[in-house]
């Protein structure tokens, strides 16, 4: 028997030692199994969503790139009028170059490498994340996925190609117009200059929408890598194979980054600066100068908040409408307002629930429709009743007079009867009409947009009866 016992010692300390690996590949295949109930709705959806925002740049990149040839024709025109040589010199070969510039930056984007790729924090993740779960790295995993991980993972790449080629168009295109810019300052063209300007300034401006639109928070995004990040190594993944690990590599932990030999000393580097700055005392050189860029940074971000710079960060050449290269979709605001009346001799306390719609013509002006339904309370606490008084509708134009105060005005049509049969809508000596004009102010409360509208009828004396010549409205906008 004590023979026996060095062996049975020896298998327990083996079978003990083995316990940690087999849970850890345990936790591997639960981990894997994870994935494996990845929804094929959420990759379809991810991938969808990828493909129509590469589809709708590129319709939008070539509908501005459209507009500027038609300037630069137009341009062509004129100066060949003036100077035949000049004009051949300079625009002679339009479409050819347009051609060519879509031909290079979308062989450019295609096999640039990372450091030369749009970069993009949101299309990096998910990019990353499809590319994670589609490695073959994973045992058991990667035939099992659904098919549409393949075609998802394209779309991203098509998306992040797309977003890069624009980038160089949009090089290209500042450029370009810098040189016909000094080549054609005394020409007399100075209009078709500046409507050729506010084109380009708008494919800047499309552009610049497109990538803020891109890195709005995403819930598909959000459960794609929710479900990646159950996997193991899924982190360590990240860290060296997405493209910012590509632009900004880690250095190996094995080998030493510290020679003390080549590291200037404090007194020696202040002294190359002094000589650089052409000063004895850098330090303060240096504060001075930081003050002074803090000051324009200022300056620019200031700028920058009120619409003033293009996507590359030059100083606009003419005045262009922000909202003009949006959809129409995303110009549109949804609202609502309450307005709320004391009872009178005529009517009982009432409350007219509005609603709006109203569409964005540019940063300053938002024009709209709308619609109201007024609400009869009673005439006193001891007498509530609800009832059907009426019936509104409402067009709108707000135009910004300075920070959140806005100018208003608008034409209405109210039906004050009360609403015992619908056939009393259809007289039209039923409605009366209201002339409104007033100040509203426009500010957040928490999440929500609201405004505050006080305004004026003129046609107050003219109701039949007369109601109150002042009126005070709380709204708020949804979208």
């Amino acid at each position: 028997m004590r023979r026996f016992l060095p062996i049975l010692s020896l298998c327990a300390l083996l079978l003990l030692s083995s316990l940690p690996a087999q849970s850890q590949r345990a936790s591997w295949s639960e981990r894997a199994e994870q994935a494996l109930t990845l929804p094929d709705k959420l990759l379809g959806k991810v991938g969808q969503q990828a493909a129509k925002a590469e589809k709708r740049l590129a319709q939008q990149s070539q509908k501005y790139l459209a507009r500027i040839k038609k300037q630069e024709k137009r341009l062509y025109k004129e100066l060949y009028k003036k100077d035949s040589t000049q004009a051949k010199k300079l625009l002679g070969n339009i479409d050819s170059v347009y051609a060519a510039l879509e031909q290079s930056t979308a062989e450019r984007a295609k096999t640039g490498g990372p450091r030369q790729q749009y970069y993009s924090g949101r299309l990096d993740s998910v990019n990353s994340s499809l590319r994670f779960l589609a490695q073959e790295q994973l045992p058991g995993v990667r035939q099992q996925l659904p098919k549409e991980l393949t075609t998802s993972l394209g779309s991203y790449n098509a998306l992040q190609q797309r977003f890069t080629q624009s980038s160089y168009v949009e090089q290209h295109l500042l450029e370009r117009r810098q040189q016909l810019l000094s080549e054609l300052a005394n020409t007399g063209l100075g209009k078709q200059l500046q409507a050729y300007q506010q084109q380009v300034q708008y494919y800047q401006q499309q552009l610049r929408q497109a990538k803020e639109l891109l890195e709005q928070p995403d819930k598909l995004a959000r459960q794609l890598l929710g479900y990646a990040s159950r996997l193991p190594l899924f982190r360590s993944f990240m860290e060296k194979h997405s493209a910012l690990a590509a632009i900004f590599p880690q250095p190996d932990p094995l080998v030493s980054i510290t020679t003390p030999g080549s590291l200037q000393t404090r007194p020696a580097l202040q002294g190359q600066m002094g000589s650089t700055l052409g000063t004895p005392n850098p330090q303060a050189a240096l504060q001075q100068g930081m003050g002074q860029a803090e000051e324009q940074l200022k300056s620019l971000k200031d700028n920058l908040s009120s619409g003033g710079f293009g996507d590359a960060g030059e100083l606009p050449t003419t005045k262009t409408n922000e909202e003009k290269t949006r959809s129409w979709w995303n110009r549109l605001e949804w609202g609502g307002n309450l307005q709320s009346a004391r009872s009178t001799n005529f009517f009982p306390t009432t409350s007219d629930l509005g609603l709006s719609l109203g569409y964005k013509l540019n940063r300053k002006s938002v024009v709209g429709i709308g619609a109201s339904y007024k609400l009869g309370w009673g005439s006193d606490w001891r007498h509530v009743r609800m009832t059907h008084e009426g019936v509104g509708l409402r067009s709108f134009l707000d135009w910004r007079l300075k920070g959140s105060f806005w100018v208003s005005g608008g034409a209405e049509l109210n039906h004050r009867q009360r609403i015992e049969d619908l056939g009393l809508l259809k007289e039209p000596g039923n409605w009366q009409q209201s002339a409104l004009v007033g100040i509203t102010r426009k500010f957040k409360v928490g999440k929500l947009k609201t405004d505050a509208r006080l305004l004026y009828d003129f046609l107050w004396r003219q109701q039949v009866p007369r109601t109150q010549p002042v009126v005070f409205r709380v709204g708020y906008t949804i979208k």
